[in-house]
């Protein structure tokens, strides 16, 4: 019949050190190939699973492009030294002190 190993989803997450809830929910998404042989047991093919590895996304926030500096000057106001005056201080107490 069919020349495909099949190997348990326990198997393969001790295979790729992975959880076998991970790898379950992959099945039930239809990402990696897989054969529902009870309820409880899925059978998978190890070198699916590998390609999966191999072109999976990878974790966490995607990276976007950084804003053009010429725009991000105009969105937001500049924050160098000196651009915020002290909280005590008001603009009459600044010319006064000469």
């Amino acid at each position: 019949m069919n020349d495909i190993e099949r190997i348990t989803i326990s198997e393969a997450a001790r295979r790729f050190n992975c959880s076998a809830v991970w790898l379950r929910r992959l099945c039930q998404q239809n990402r990696i190939a897989s054969w529902k042989v009870t309820e409880r047991l899925y059978l998978v093919d190890p070198n699916d699973v590998a390609a999966w590895f191999a072109n999976a996304p990878q974790p966490g926030r995607p990276k976007t492009k950084k804003q053009n500096s010429s725009v991000k000057s105009k969105l937001s106001p500049a924050r160098g030294a000196g651009s915020r005056k002290p909280k005590n201080e008001t603009a009459t107490d600044v010319e006064r002190s000469d």
